[in-house]
């Protein structure tokens, strides 16, 4: 099912009208909007059909709008209908009393709907969708179950004047699923010339995964994008274990699987994380 986007605006006025708790700190509690002004954010959701990882801005309409704000949407993720590297728009809308509100994600076949709850002192989103578009893989799986979590960054993702390559150097845990598979291990990332170079040491591999283990090195590499913000990981040679990742802290990565199955040929919403060794 598509869902315009007139009608997630019209779902996301009638859900901002009703009553939530008390007890969030707004800001500014005579322009709720201003909540996410300016912010950055990192962000991953998943569902049954496929998974996604990106940055999102937020910023309110000068002189427009206010109830409603702006987002800059950089995606990336794995579906039938759209590609990777995605840049997209989205509007938001923030509860009256700041406990949370809505995100909206547009792309050029999509529009989906977020209901977030803040978490950690506003610092942390827990995501629900709230429409059932089918961002469905290749065999037609609807995209059900779609929800996620949003960290706020520091700000715009920089390298700080670093090789973007070597932002991501070191030694990582990783564990990663989705409904048919689960692995853990780590992952040991160097820099050879123009190369980001893995060493892949697998603790246990479970279902229909594609990774080697348990106690098997293996050969990957990782790609890292200009403003590092994230990259890609390729965990073993050839396209299967291959995920997108976004930062969400500089010991902490957000992964989303790019790869299908082989003899499969579709996904189903392989996830991960991997924190810093």
């Amino acid at each position: 099912m598509r869902v315009s986007i007139a009608t997630v605006a019209v779902c996301m006025l009638a859900v901002s009208l009703m009553p939530l708790p008390a007890g969030a700190q707004c800001i500014n509690p005579a322009l709720p909007i201003q909540q996410l002004d300016g912010t950055t954010w990192a962000f991953r959701t998943s569902d049954l059909a496929d998974s996604a990882v990106g940055i999102f801005t937020a910023k309110m309409v000068p002189n427009g709008s206010f109830t409603v704000g702006r987002l800059s949407i950089t995606e990336n993720y794995f579906t039938q209908y759209d590609s990777e590297n995605n840049q997209a728009t989205g509007i938001y809308t923030i509860d009256p009393d700041c406990s949370g509100g809505t995100l909206v994600f547009t792309g050029a076949t999509y529009a989906l709907s977020y209901r977030f709850v803040f978490a950690a002192g506003g610092t942390q989103m827990f995501l629900v969708a709230t429409n059932d578009a089918v961002r469905s893989n290749l065999i037609g799986i609807p995209g059900v179950g779609d929800y996620g979590k949003a960290v706020k960054l520091p700000g715009p993702p920089t390298c700080g004047g670093a090789d973007p390559l070597s932002v991501f150097a070191g030694k990582w845990s990783f564990v990663s699923h989705d409904v048919l598979t689960a692995e853990n291990g780590f992952l040991t990332a160097s820099v050879s010339g123009n190369r980001g170079l893995l060493n892949v040491l697998v603790n246990v591999a479970s279902g229909l995964s594609s990774l080697s283990g348990p106690g098997l090195m293996q050969q990957g590499a990782y790609t890292m994008s200009a403003d590092c913000s994230g990259g890609t990981l390729q965990l073993k040679a050839g396209v299967t274990g291959t995920f997108a990742f976004v930062f969400a802290s500089p010991n902490e990565i957000f992964m989303a699987g790019l790869s299908t199955y082989p003899g499969l040929n579709f996904s189903v919403g392989s996830i991960g994380t991997a924190v810093r060794y």
